[in-house]
């Protein structure tokens, strides 16, 4: 392997072999679904604890800042959406020099085994195969099934993965399923699990993320499972423990509990501040971690809506603060992620 497929590699995989890549490229099919509506809010409270970034490149450019240090994985294939006719029908949307000027870690792209295009998207692999490791960039095939999710068994993407492997593809990004040791048995290079099938709770998406991790996933590429999740941070946070930490899912659990249940607010005495308003324009939170002040301003039915969740509880223990105003509101960590004073101006 040369020097920079394997330190693309190594930024994508780390040093303990495991991986959480965070995916928000749902509208390049899907347009604005749910809490992507407005990709920044989402991304930038869960980007600290990604190990990397899988995303379009016009997302990318409008919603993540050029200071960004998570790798990126660029996903490269589209060209068709939900109310088309057949989601298979992809191709290459974005050229290997694009992802170079975006200087992106990785590329992404769907392959569609058993449907109509199944020659067409596997061959599309291949040419992006070959264009990567001319360019010493890694491929990160995905083994989609469309609106066809009964596939999602081990005898359909153990047959995906290897094909995507056989063809090329560094990484293979495929789904949880039942027998999942088959998956990654059969898989000669790295494999890391999308979601699995729907559920209710968090633990049980902390189940199946250990059931894969235990019978041989790299890591995680997890996207609606966390950022659809009431408290995306915390839900993060017990996926990274799984990934990383070795963790349980019942200490993944714990963890979520803990960070979900870790914001006290704290009534101070009120002063003037003109900066923003609370709820019916910008919130403005000031953070303070290791003596360093950042302020970020966000509505409060943002990805950062557990904020606007303790707000709305806070106000309805202080009835005598009406709601209706344009209360000012200043947040000042004073344990980074456990506690915040929290200021009502009048």
């Amino acid at each position: 392997m040369d020097w920079g497929m394997a330190n693309r590699m190594a930024q994508l995989i780390q040093s303990d072999g495991h991986a959480l890549f965070l995916p928000v490229d749902h509208g390049y099919f899907q347009g604005p679904t749910t809490k992507l509506e407005e990709p920044r809010k989402t991304i930038e409270p869960l980007l600290p604890y990604a190990d990397a970034l899988f995303i379009t490149r016009g997302v990318l450019r409008s919603s993540v800042d050029p200071d960004n240090t998570r790798p990126i994985v660029l996903r490269v294939s589209g060209g068709t959406s939900m109310v088309g006719k057949d989601l298979a029908n992809e191709g290459i949307t974005t050229s290997m020099e694009e992802a170079i000027r975006l200087n992106a870690s990785a590329v992404g792209i769907s392959i569609f085994v058993g449907s109509d295009y199944e020659k067409e998207s596997l061959l599309n692999l291949s040419k992006l195969v070959d264009e990567g490791e001319r360019y010493g960039i890694p491929v990160m095939a995905v083994t989609a099934v469309g609106r066809e999710l009964e596939k999602r068994d081990a005898r359909y993407l153990s047959l995906s993965s290897r094909i995507a492997a056989e063809l090329g593809a560094r990484v293979v990004k495929t789904y949880w399923c039942q027998d999942f040791e088959k998956v990654s048995g059969g898989c000669p290079v790295p494999v890391i699990m999308a979601g699995g099938p729907q559920v209710d709770t968090e633990l049980e998406v902390f189940e199946f993320v250990y059931d894969g991790m235990q019978k041989g996933a790299i890591g995680v590429n997890l996207g609606r499972n966390i950022w659809q999740n009431d408290f995306p941070v915390a839900m993060i946070k017990g996926i990274r423990a799984l990934v990383h930490q070795s963790a349980t899912p019942k200490e993944a659990q714990e963890i979520f509990n803990s960070e979900k249940k870790g914001i006290e607010l704290i009534p101070r005495k009120s002063t003037e501040d003109s900066r923003g308003f609370f709820p019916t324009g910008i919130t403005v939170i000031e953070l303070e971690a290791d003596g360093v002040q950042i302020e970020t301003r966000c509505h409060n039915q943002s990805a950062d809506g557990w904020i606007g969740s303790s707000l709305n509880q806070w106000f309805k223990s202080h009835p005598e603060l009406s709601r209706g105003r344009n209360h000012i509101v200043r947040f000042t960590v004073i344990k980074p992620m456990k506690k915040y004073h929290l200021e009502i101006v009048k």
